[in-house]
């Protein structure tokens, strides 16, 4: 009774004192699916440094592939099915554009226990290029065309960029862990303004 009781007791410890991925910092992946512009995938590259306890000072590059805002999409939807009329034939249209982005900013989380929450914000930039997946109509390509529509600053620009979220954190072992998370992530394009929302998982290994 004794063994089990010390055994349980011992447990409890290792699950309470488990430390925040490591002693100086952390370095990880993150991938997820991106939703509120088009819908389409994420990955990025992380890193964290430890400032205080359960206090990172953290970097993020990433790529999400498509965050073309909802009302341009409408506003293309609009545009080819004039040109069906036009043209007396289905038109297909495919937009999309793709981000680069890197930010800094602050991460805090418990520096004890195995599952416990996190919150995460920072600022930086994205670049932004559109580009043109498919414009073609009766066999004749006229994406030369529709790219010159969208050759201004807001599609072909660097911007600034905020990004606020949070989650919860997985200790797997004394130097691994897995986030499950989400994130607003704002660019500050002109009307409309790309507001992306993200879910995604990230590994991390400390050191």
């Amino acid at each position: 009774m004794r063994l089990r009781i010390a055994a349980i007791a011992a447990a409890c410890t290792v699950m309470s004192a488990t430390p925040a991925l490591a002693q100086g910092g952390f370095v990880g992946g993150l991938g997820g699916l991106t939703f509120g512009t088009v819908s389409s995938g994420a990955v990025a590259g992380q890193a964290g440094v430890r400032v205080a306890p359960g206090l990172f000072v953290i970097g993020e590059v990433g790529y999400m592939r498509n965050v073309l805002p909802k009302e341009l999409q409408d506003d293309i939807d609009a545009m080819a099915d004039l040109l069906s009329v036009a043209y007396g034939a289905p038109i297909d249209i495919r937009l999309s554009v793709p981000a680069t982005y890197g930010f800094g900013g602050l991460r805090w989380t418990p520096p004890t226990g195995v599952v416990v929450p996190f919150i995460e914000g920072g600022v930086g930039v994205g670049r932004l290029s559109a580009r043109v997946d498919e414009a073609e109509v009766l066999g004749v390509d006229f994406s030369d065309l529709v790219e010159a529509e969208l050759d201004d600053e807001d599609t072909n620009a660097t911007k600034f960029l905020l990004a606020l979220g949070g989650g919860v954190t997985f200790r797997a072992a004394r130097a691994v862990a897995l986030d499950v998370g989400y994130r607003y992530t704002r660019i500050a394009t002109d009307d409309p303004s790309v507001n992306t929302s993200m879910i995604y998982g990230a590994l991390k290994v400390g050191f």
